[in-house]
């Protein structure tokens, strides 16, 4: 009881501070439905989407790898028929030279 006259102020504050959270948790609480119910409705947006099977992308990426290996023989080919001209129009050039020269 000594405790309670020496620190009667802050035991009364705190007594006071608890009621009035309490009764503030209650009243909050309470209108918590009411404010749901207040608040404007949300816009859902809708997304749109397409399902692609796994197996149709795999097959489109092997089809562009094919498309792509091809062009890459293509290129090798016009490149080997450009050196074999290449060559053939030297050797001719020198044939002429040593035709000349004689």
């Amino acid at each position: 009881m000594e405790f309670l006259r020496h620190h009667a102020l802050a035991v009364s504050l705190s007594a006071l501070l608890h009621v009035a959270l309490a009764v503030a948790l209650t009243v909050g609480l309470l209108d918590l439905p009411s404010r749901q119910r207040a608040r404007s409705p949300v816009e859902e947006v809708a997304i749109q989407a397409t399902v692609v099977d796994e197996t149709m992308i795999r097959q489109e990426m092997e089809r562009l790898d094919r498309l792509e290996q091809e062009e890459l023989r293509q290129q090798q080919e016009q490149e080997r028929l450009a050196q074999e001209r290449a060559a053939e129009a030297r050797r001719q050039l020198e044939e002429e030279e040593r035709r000349l020269e004689d």
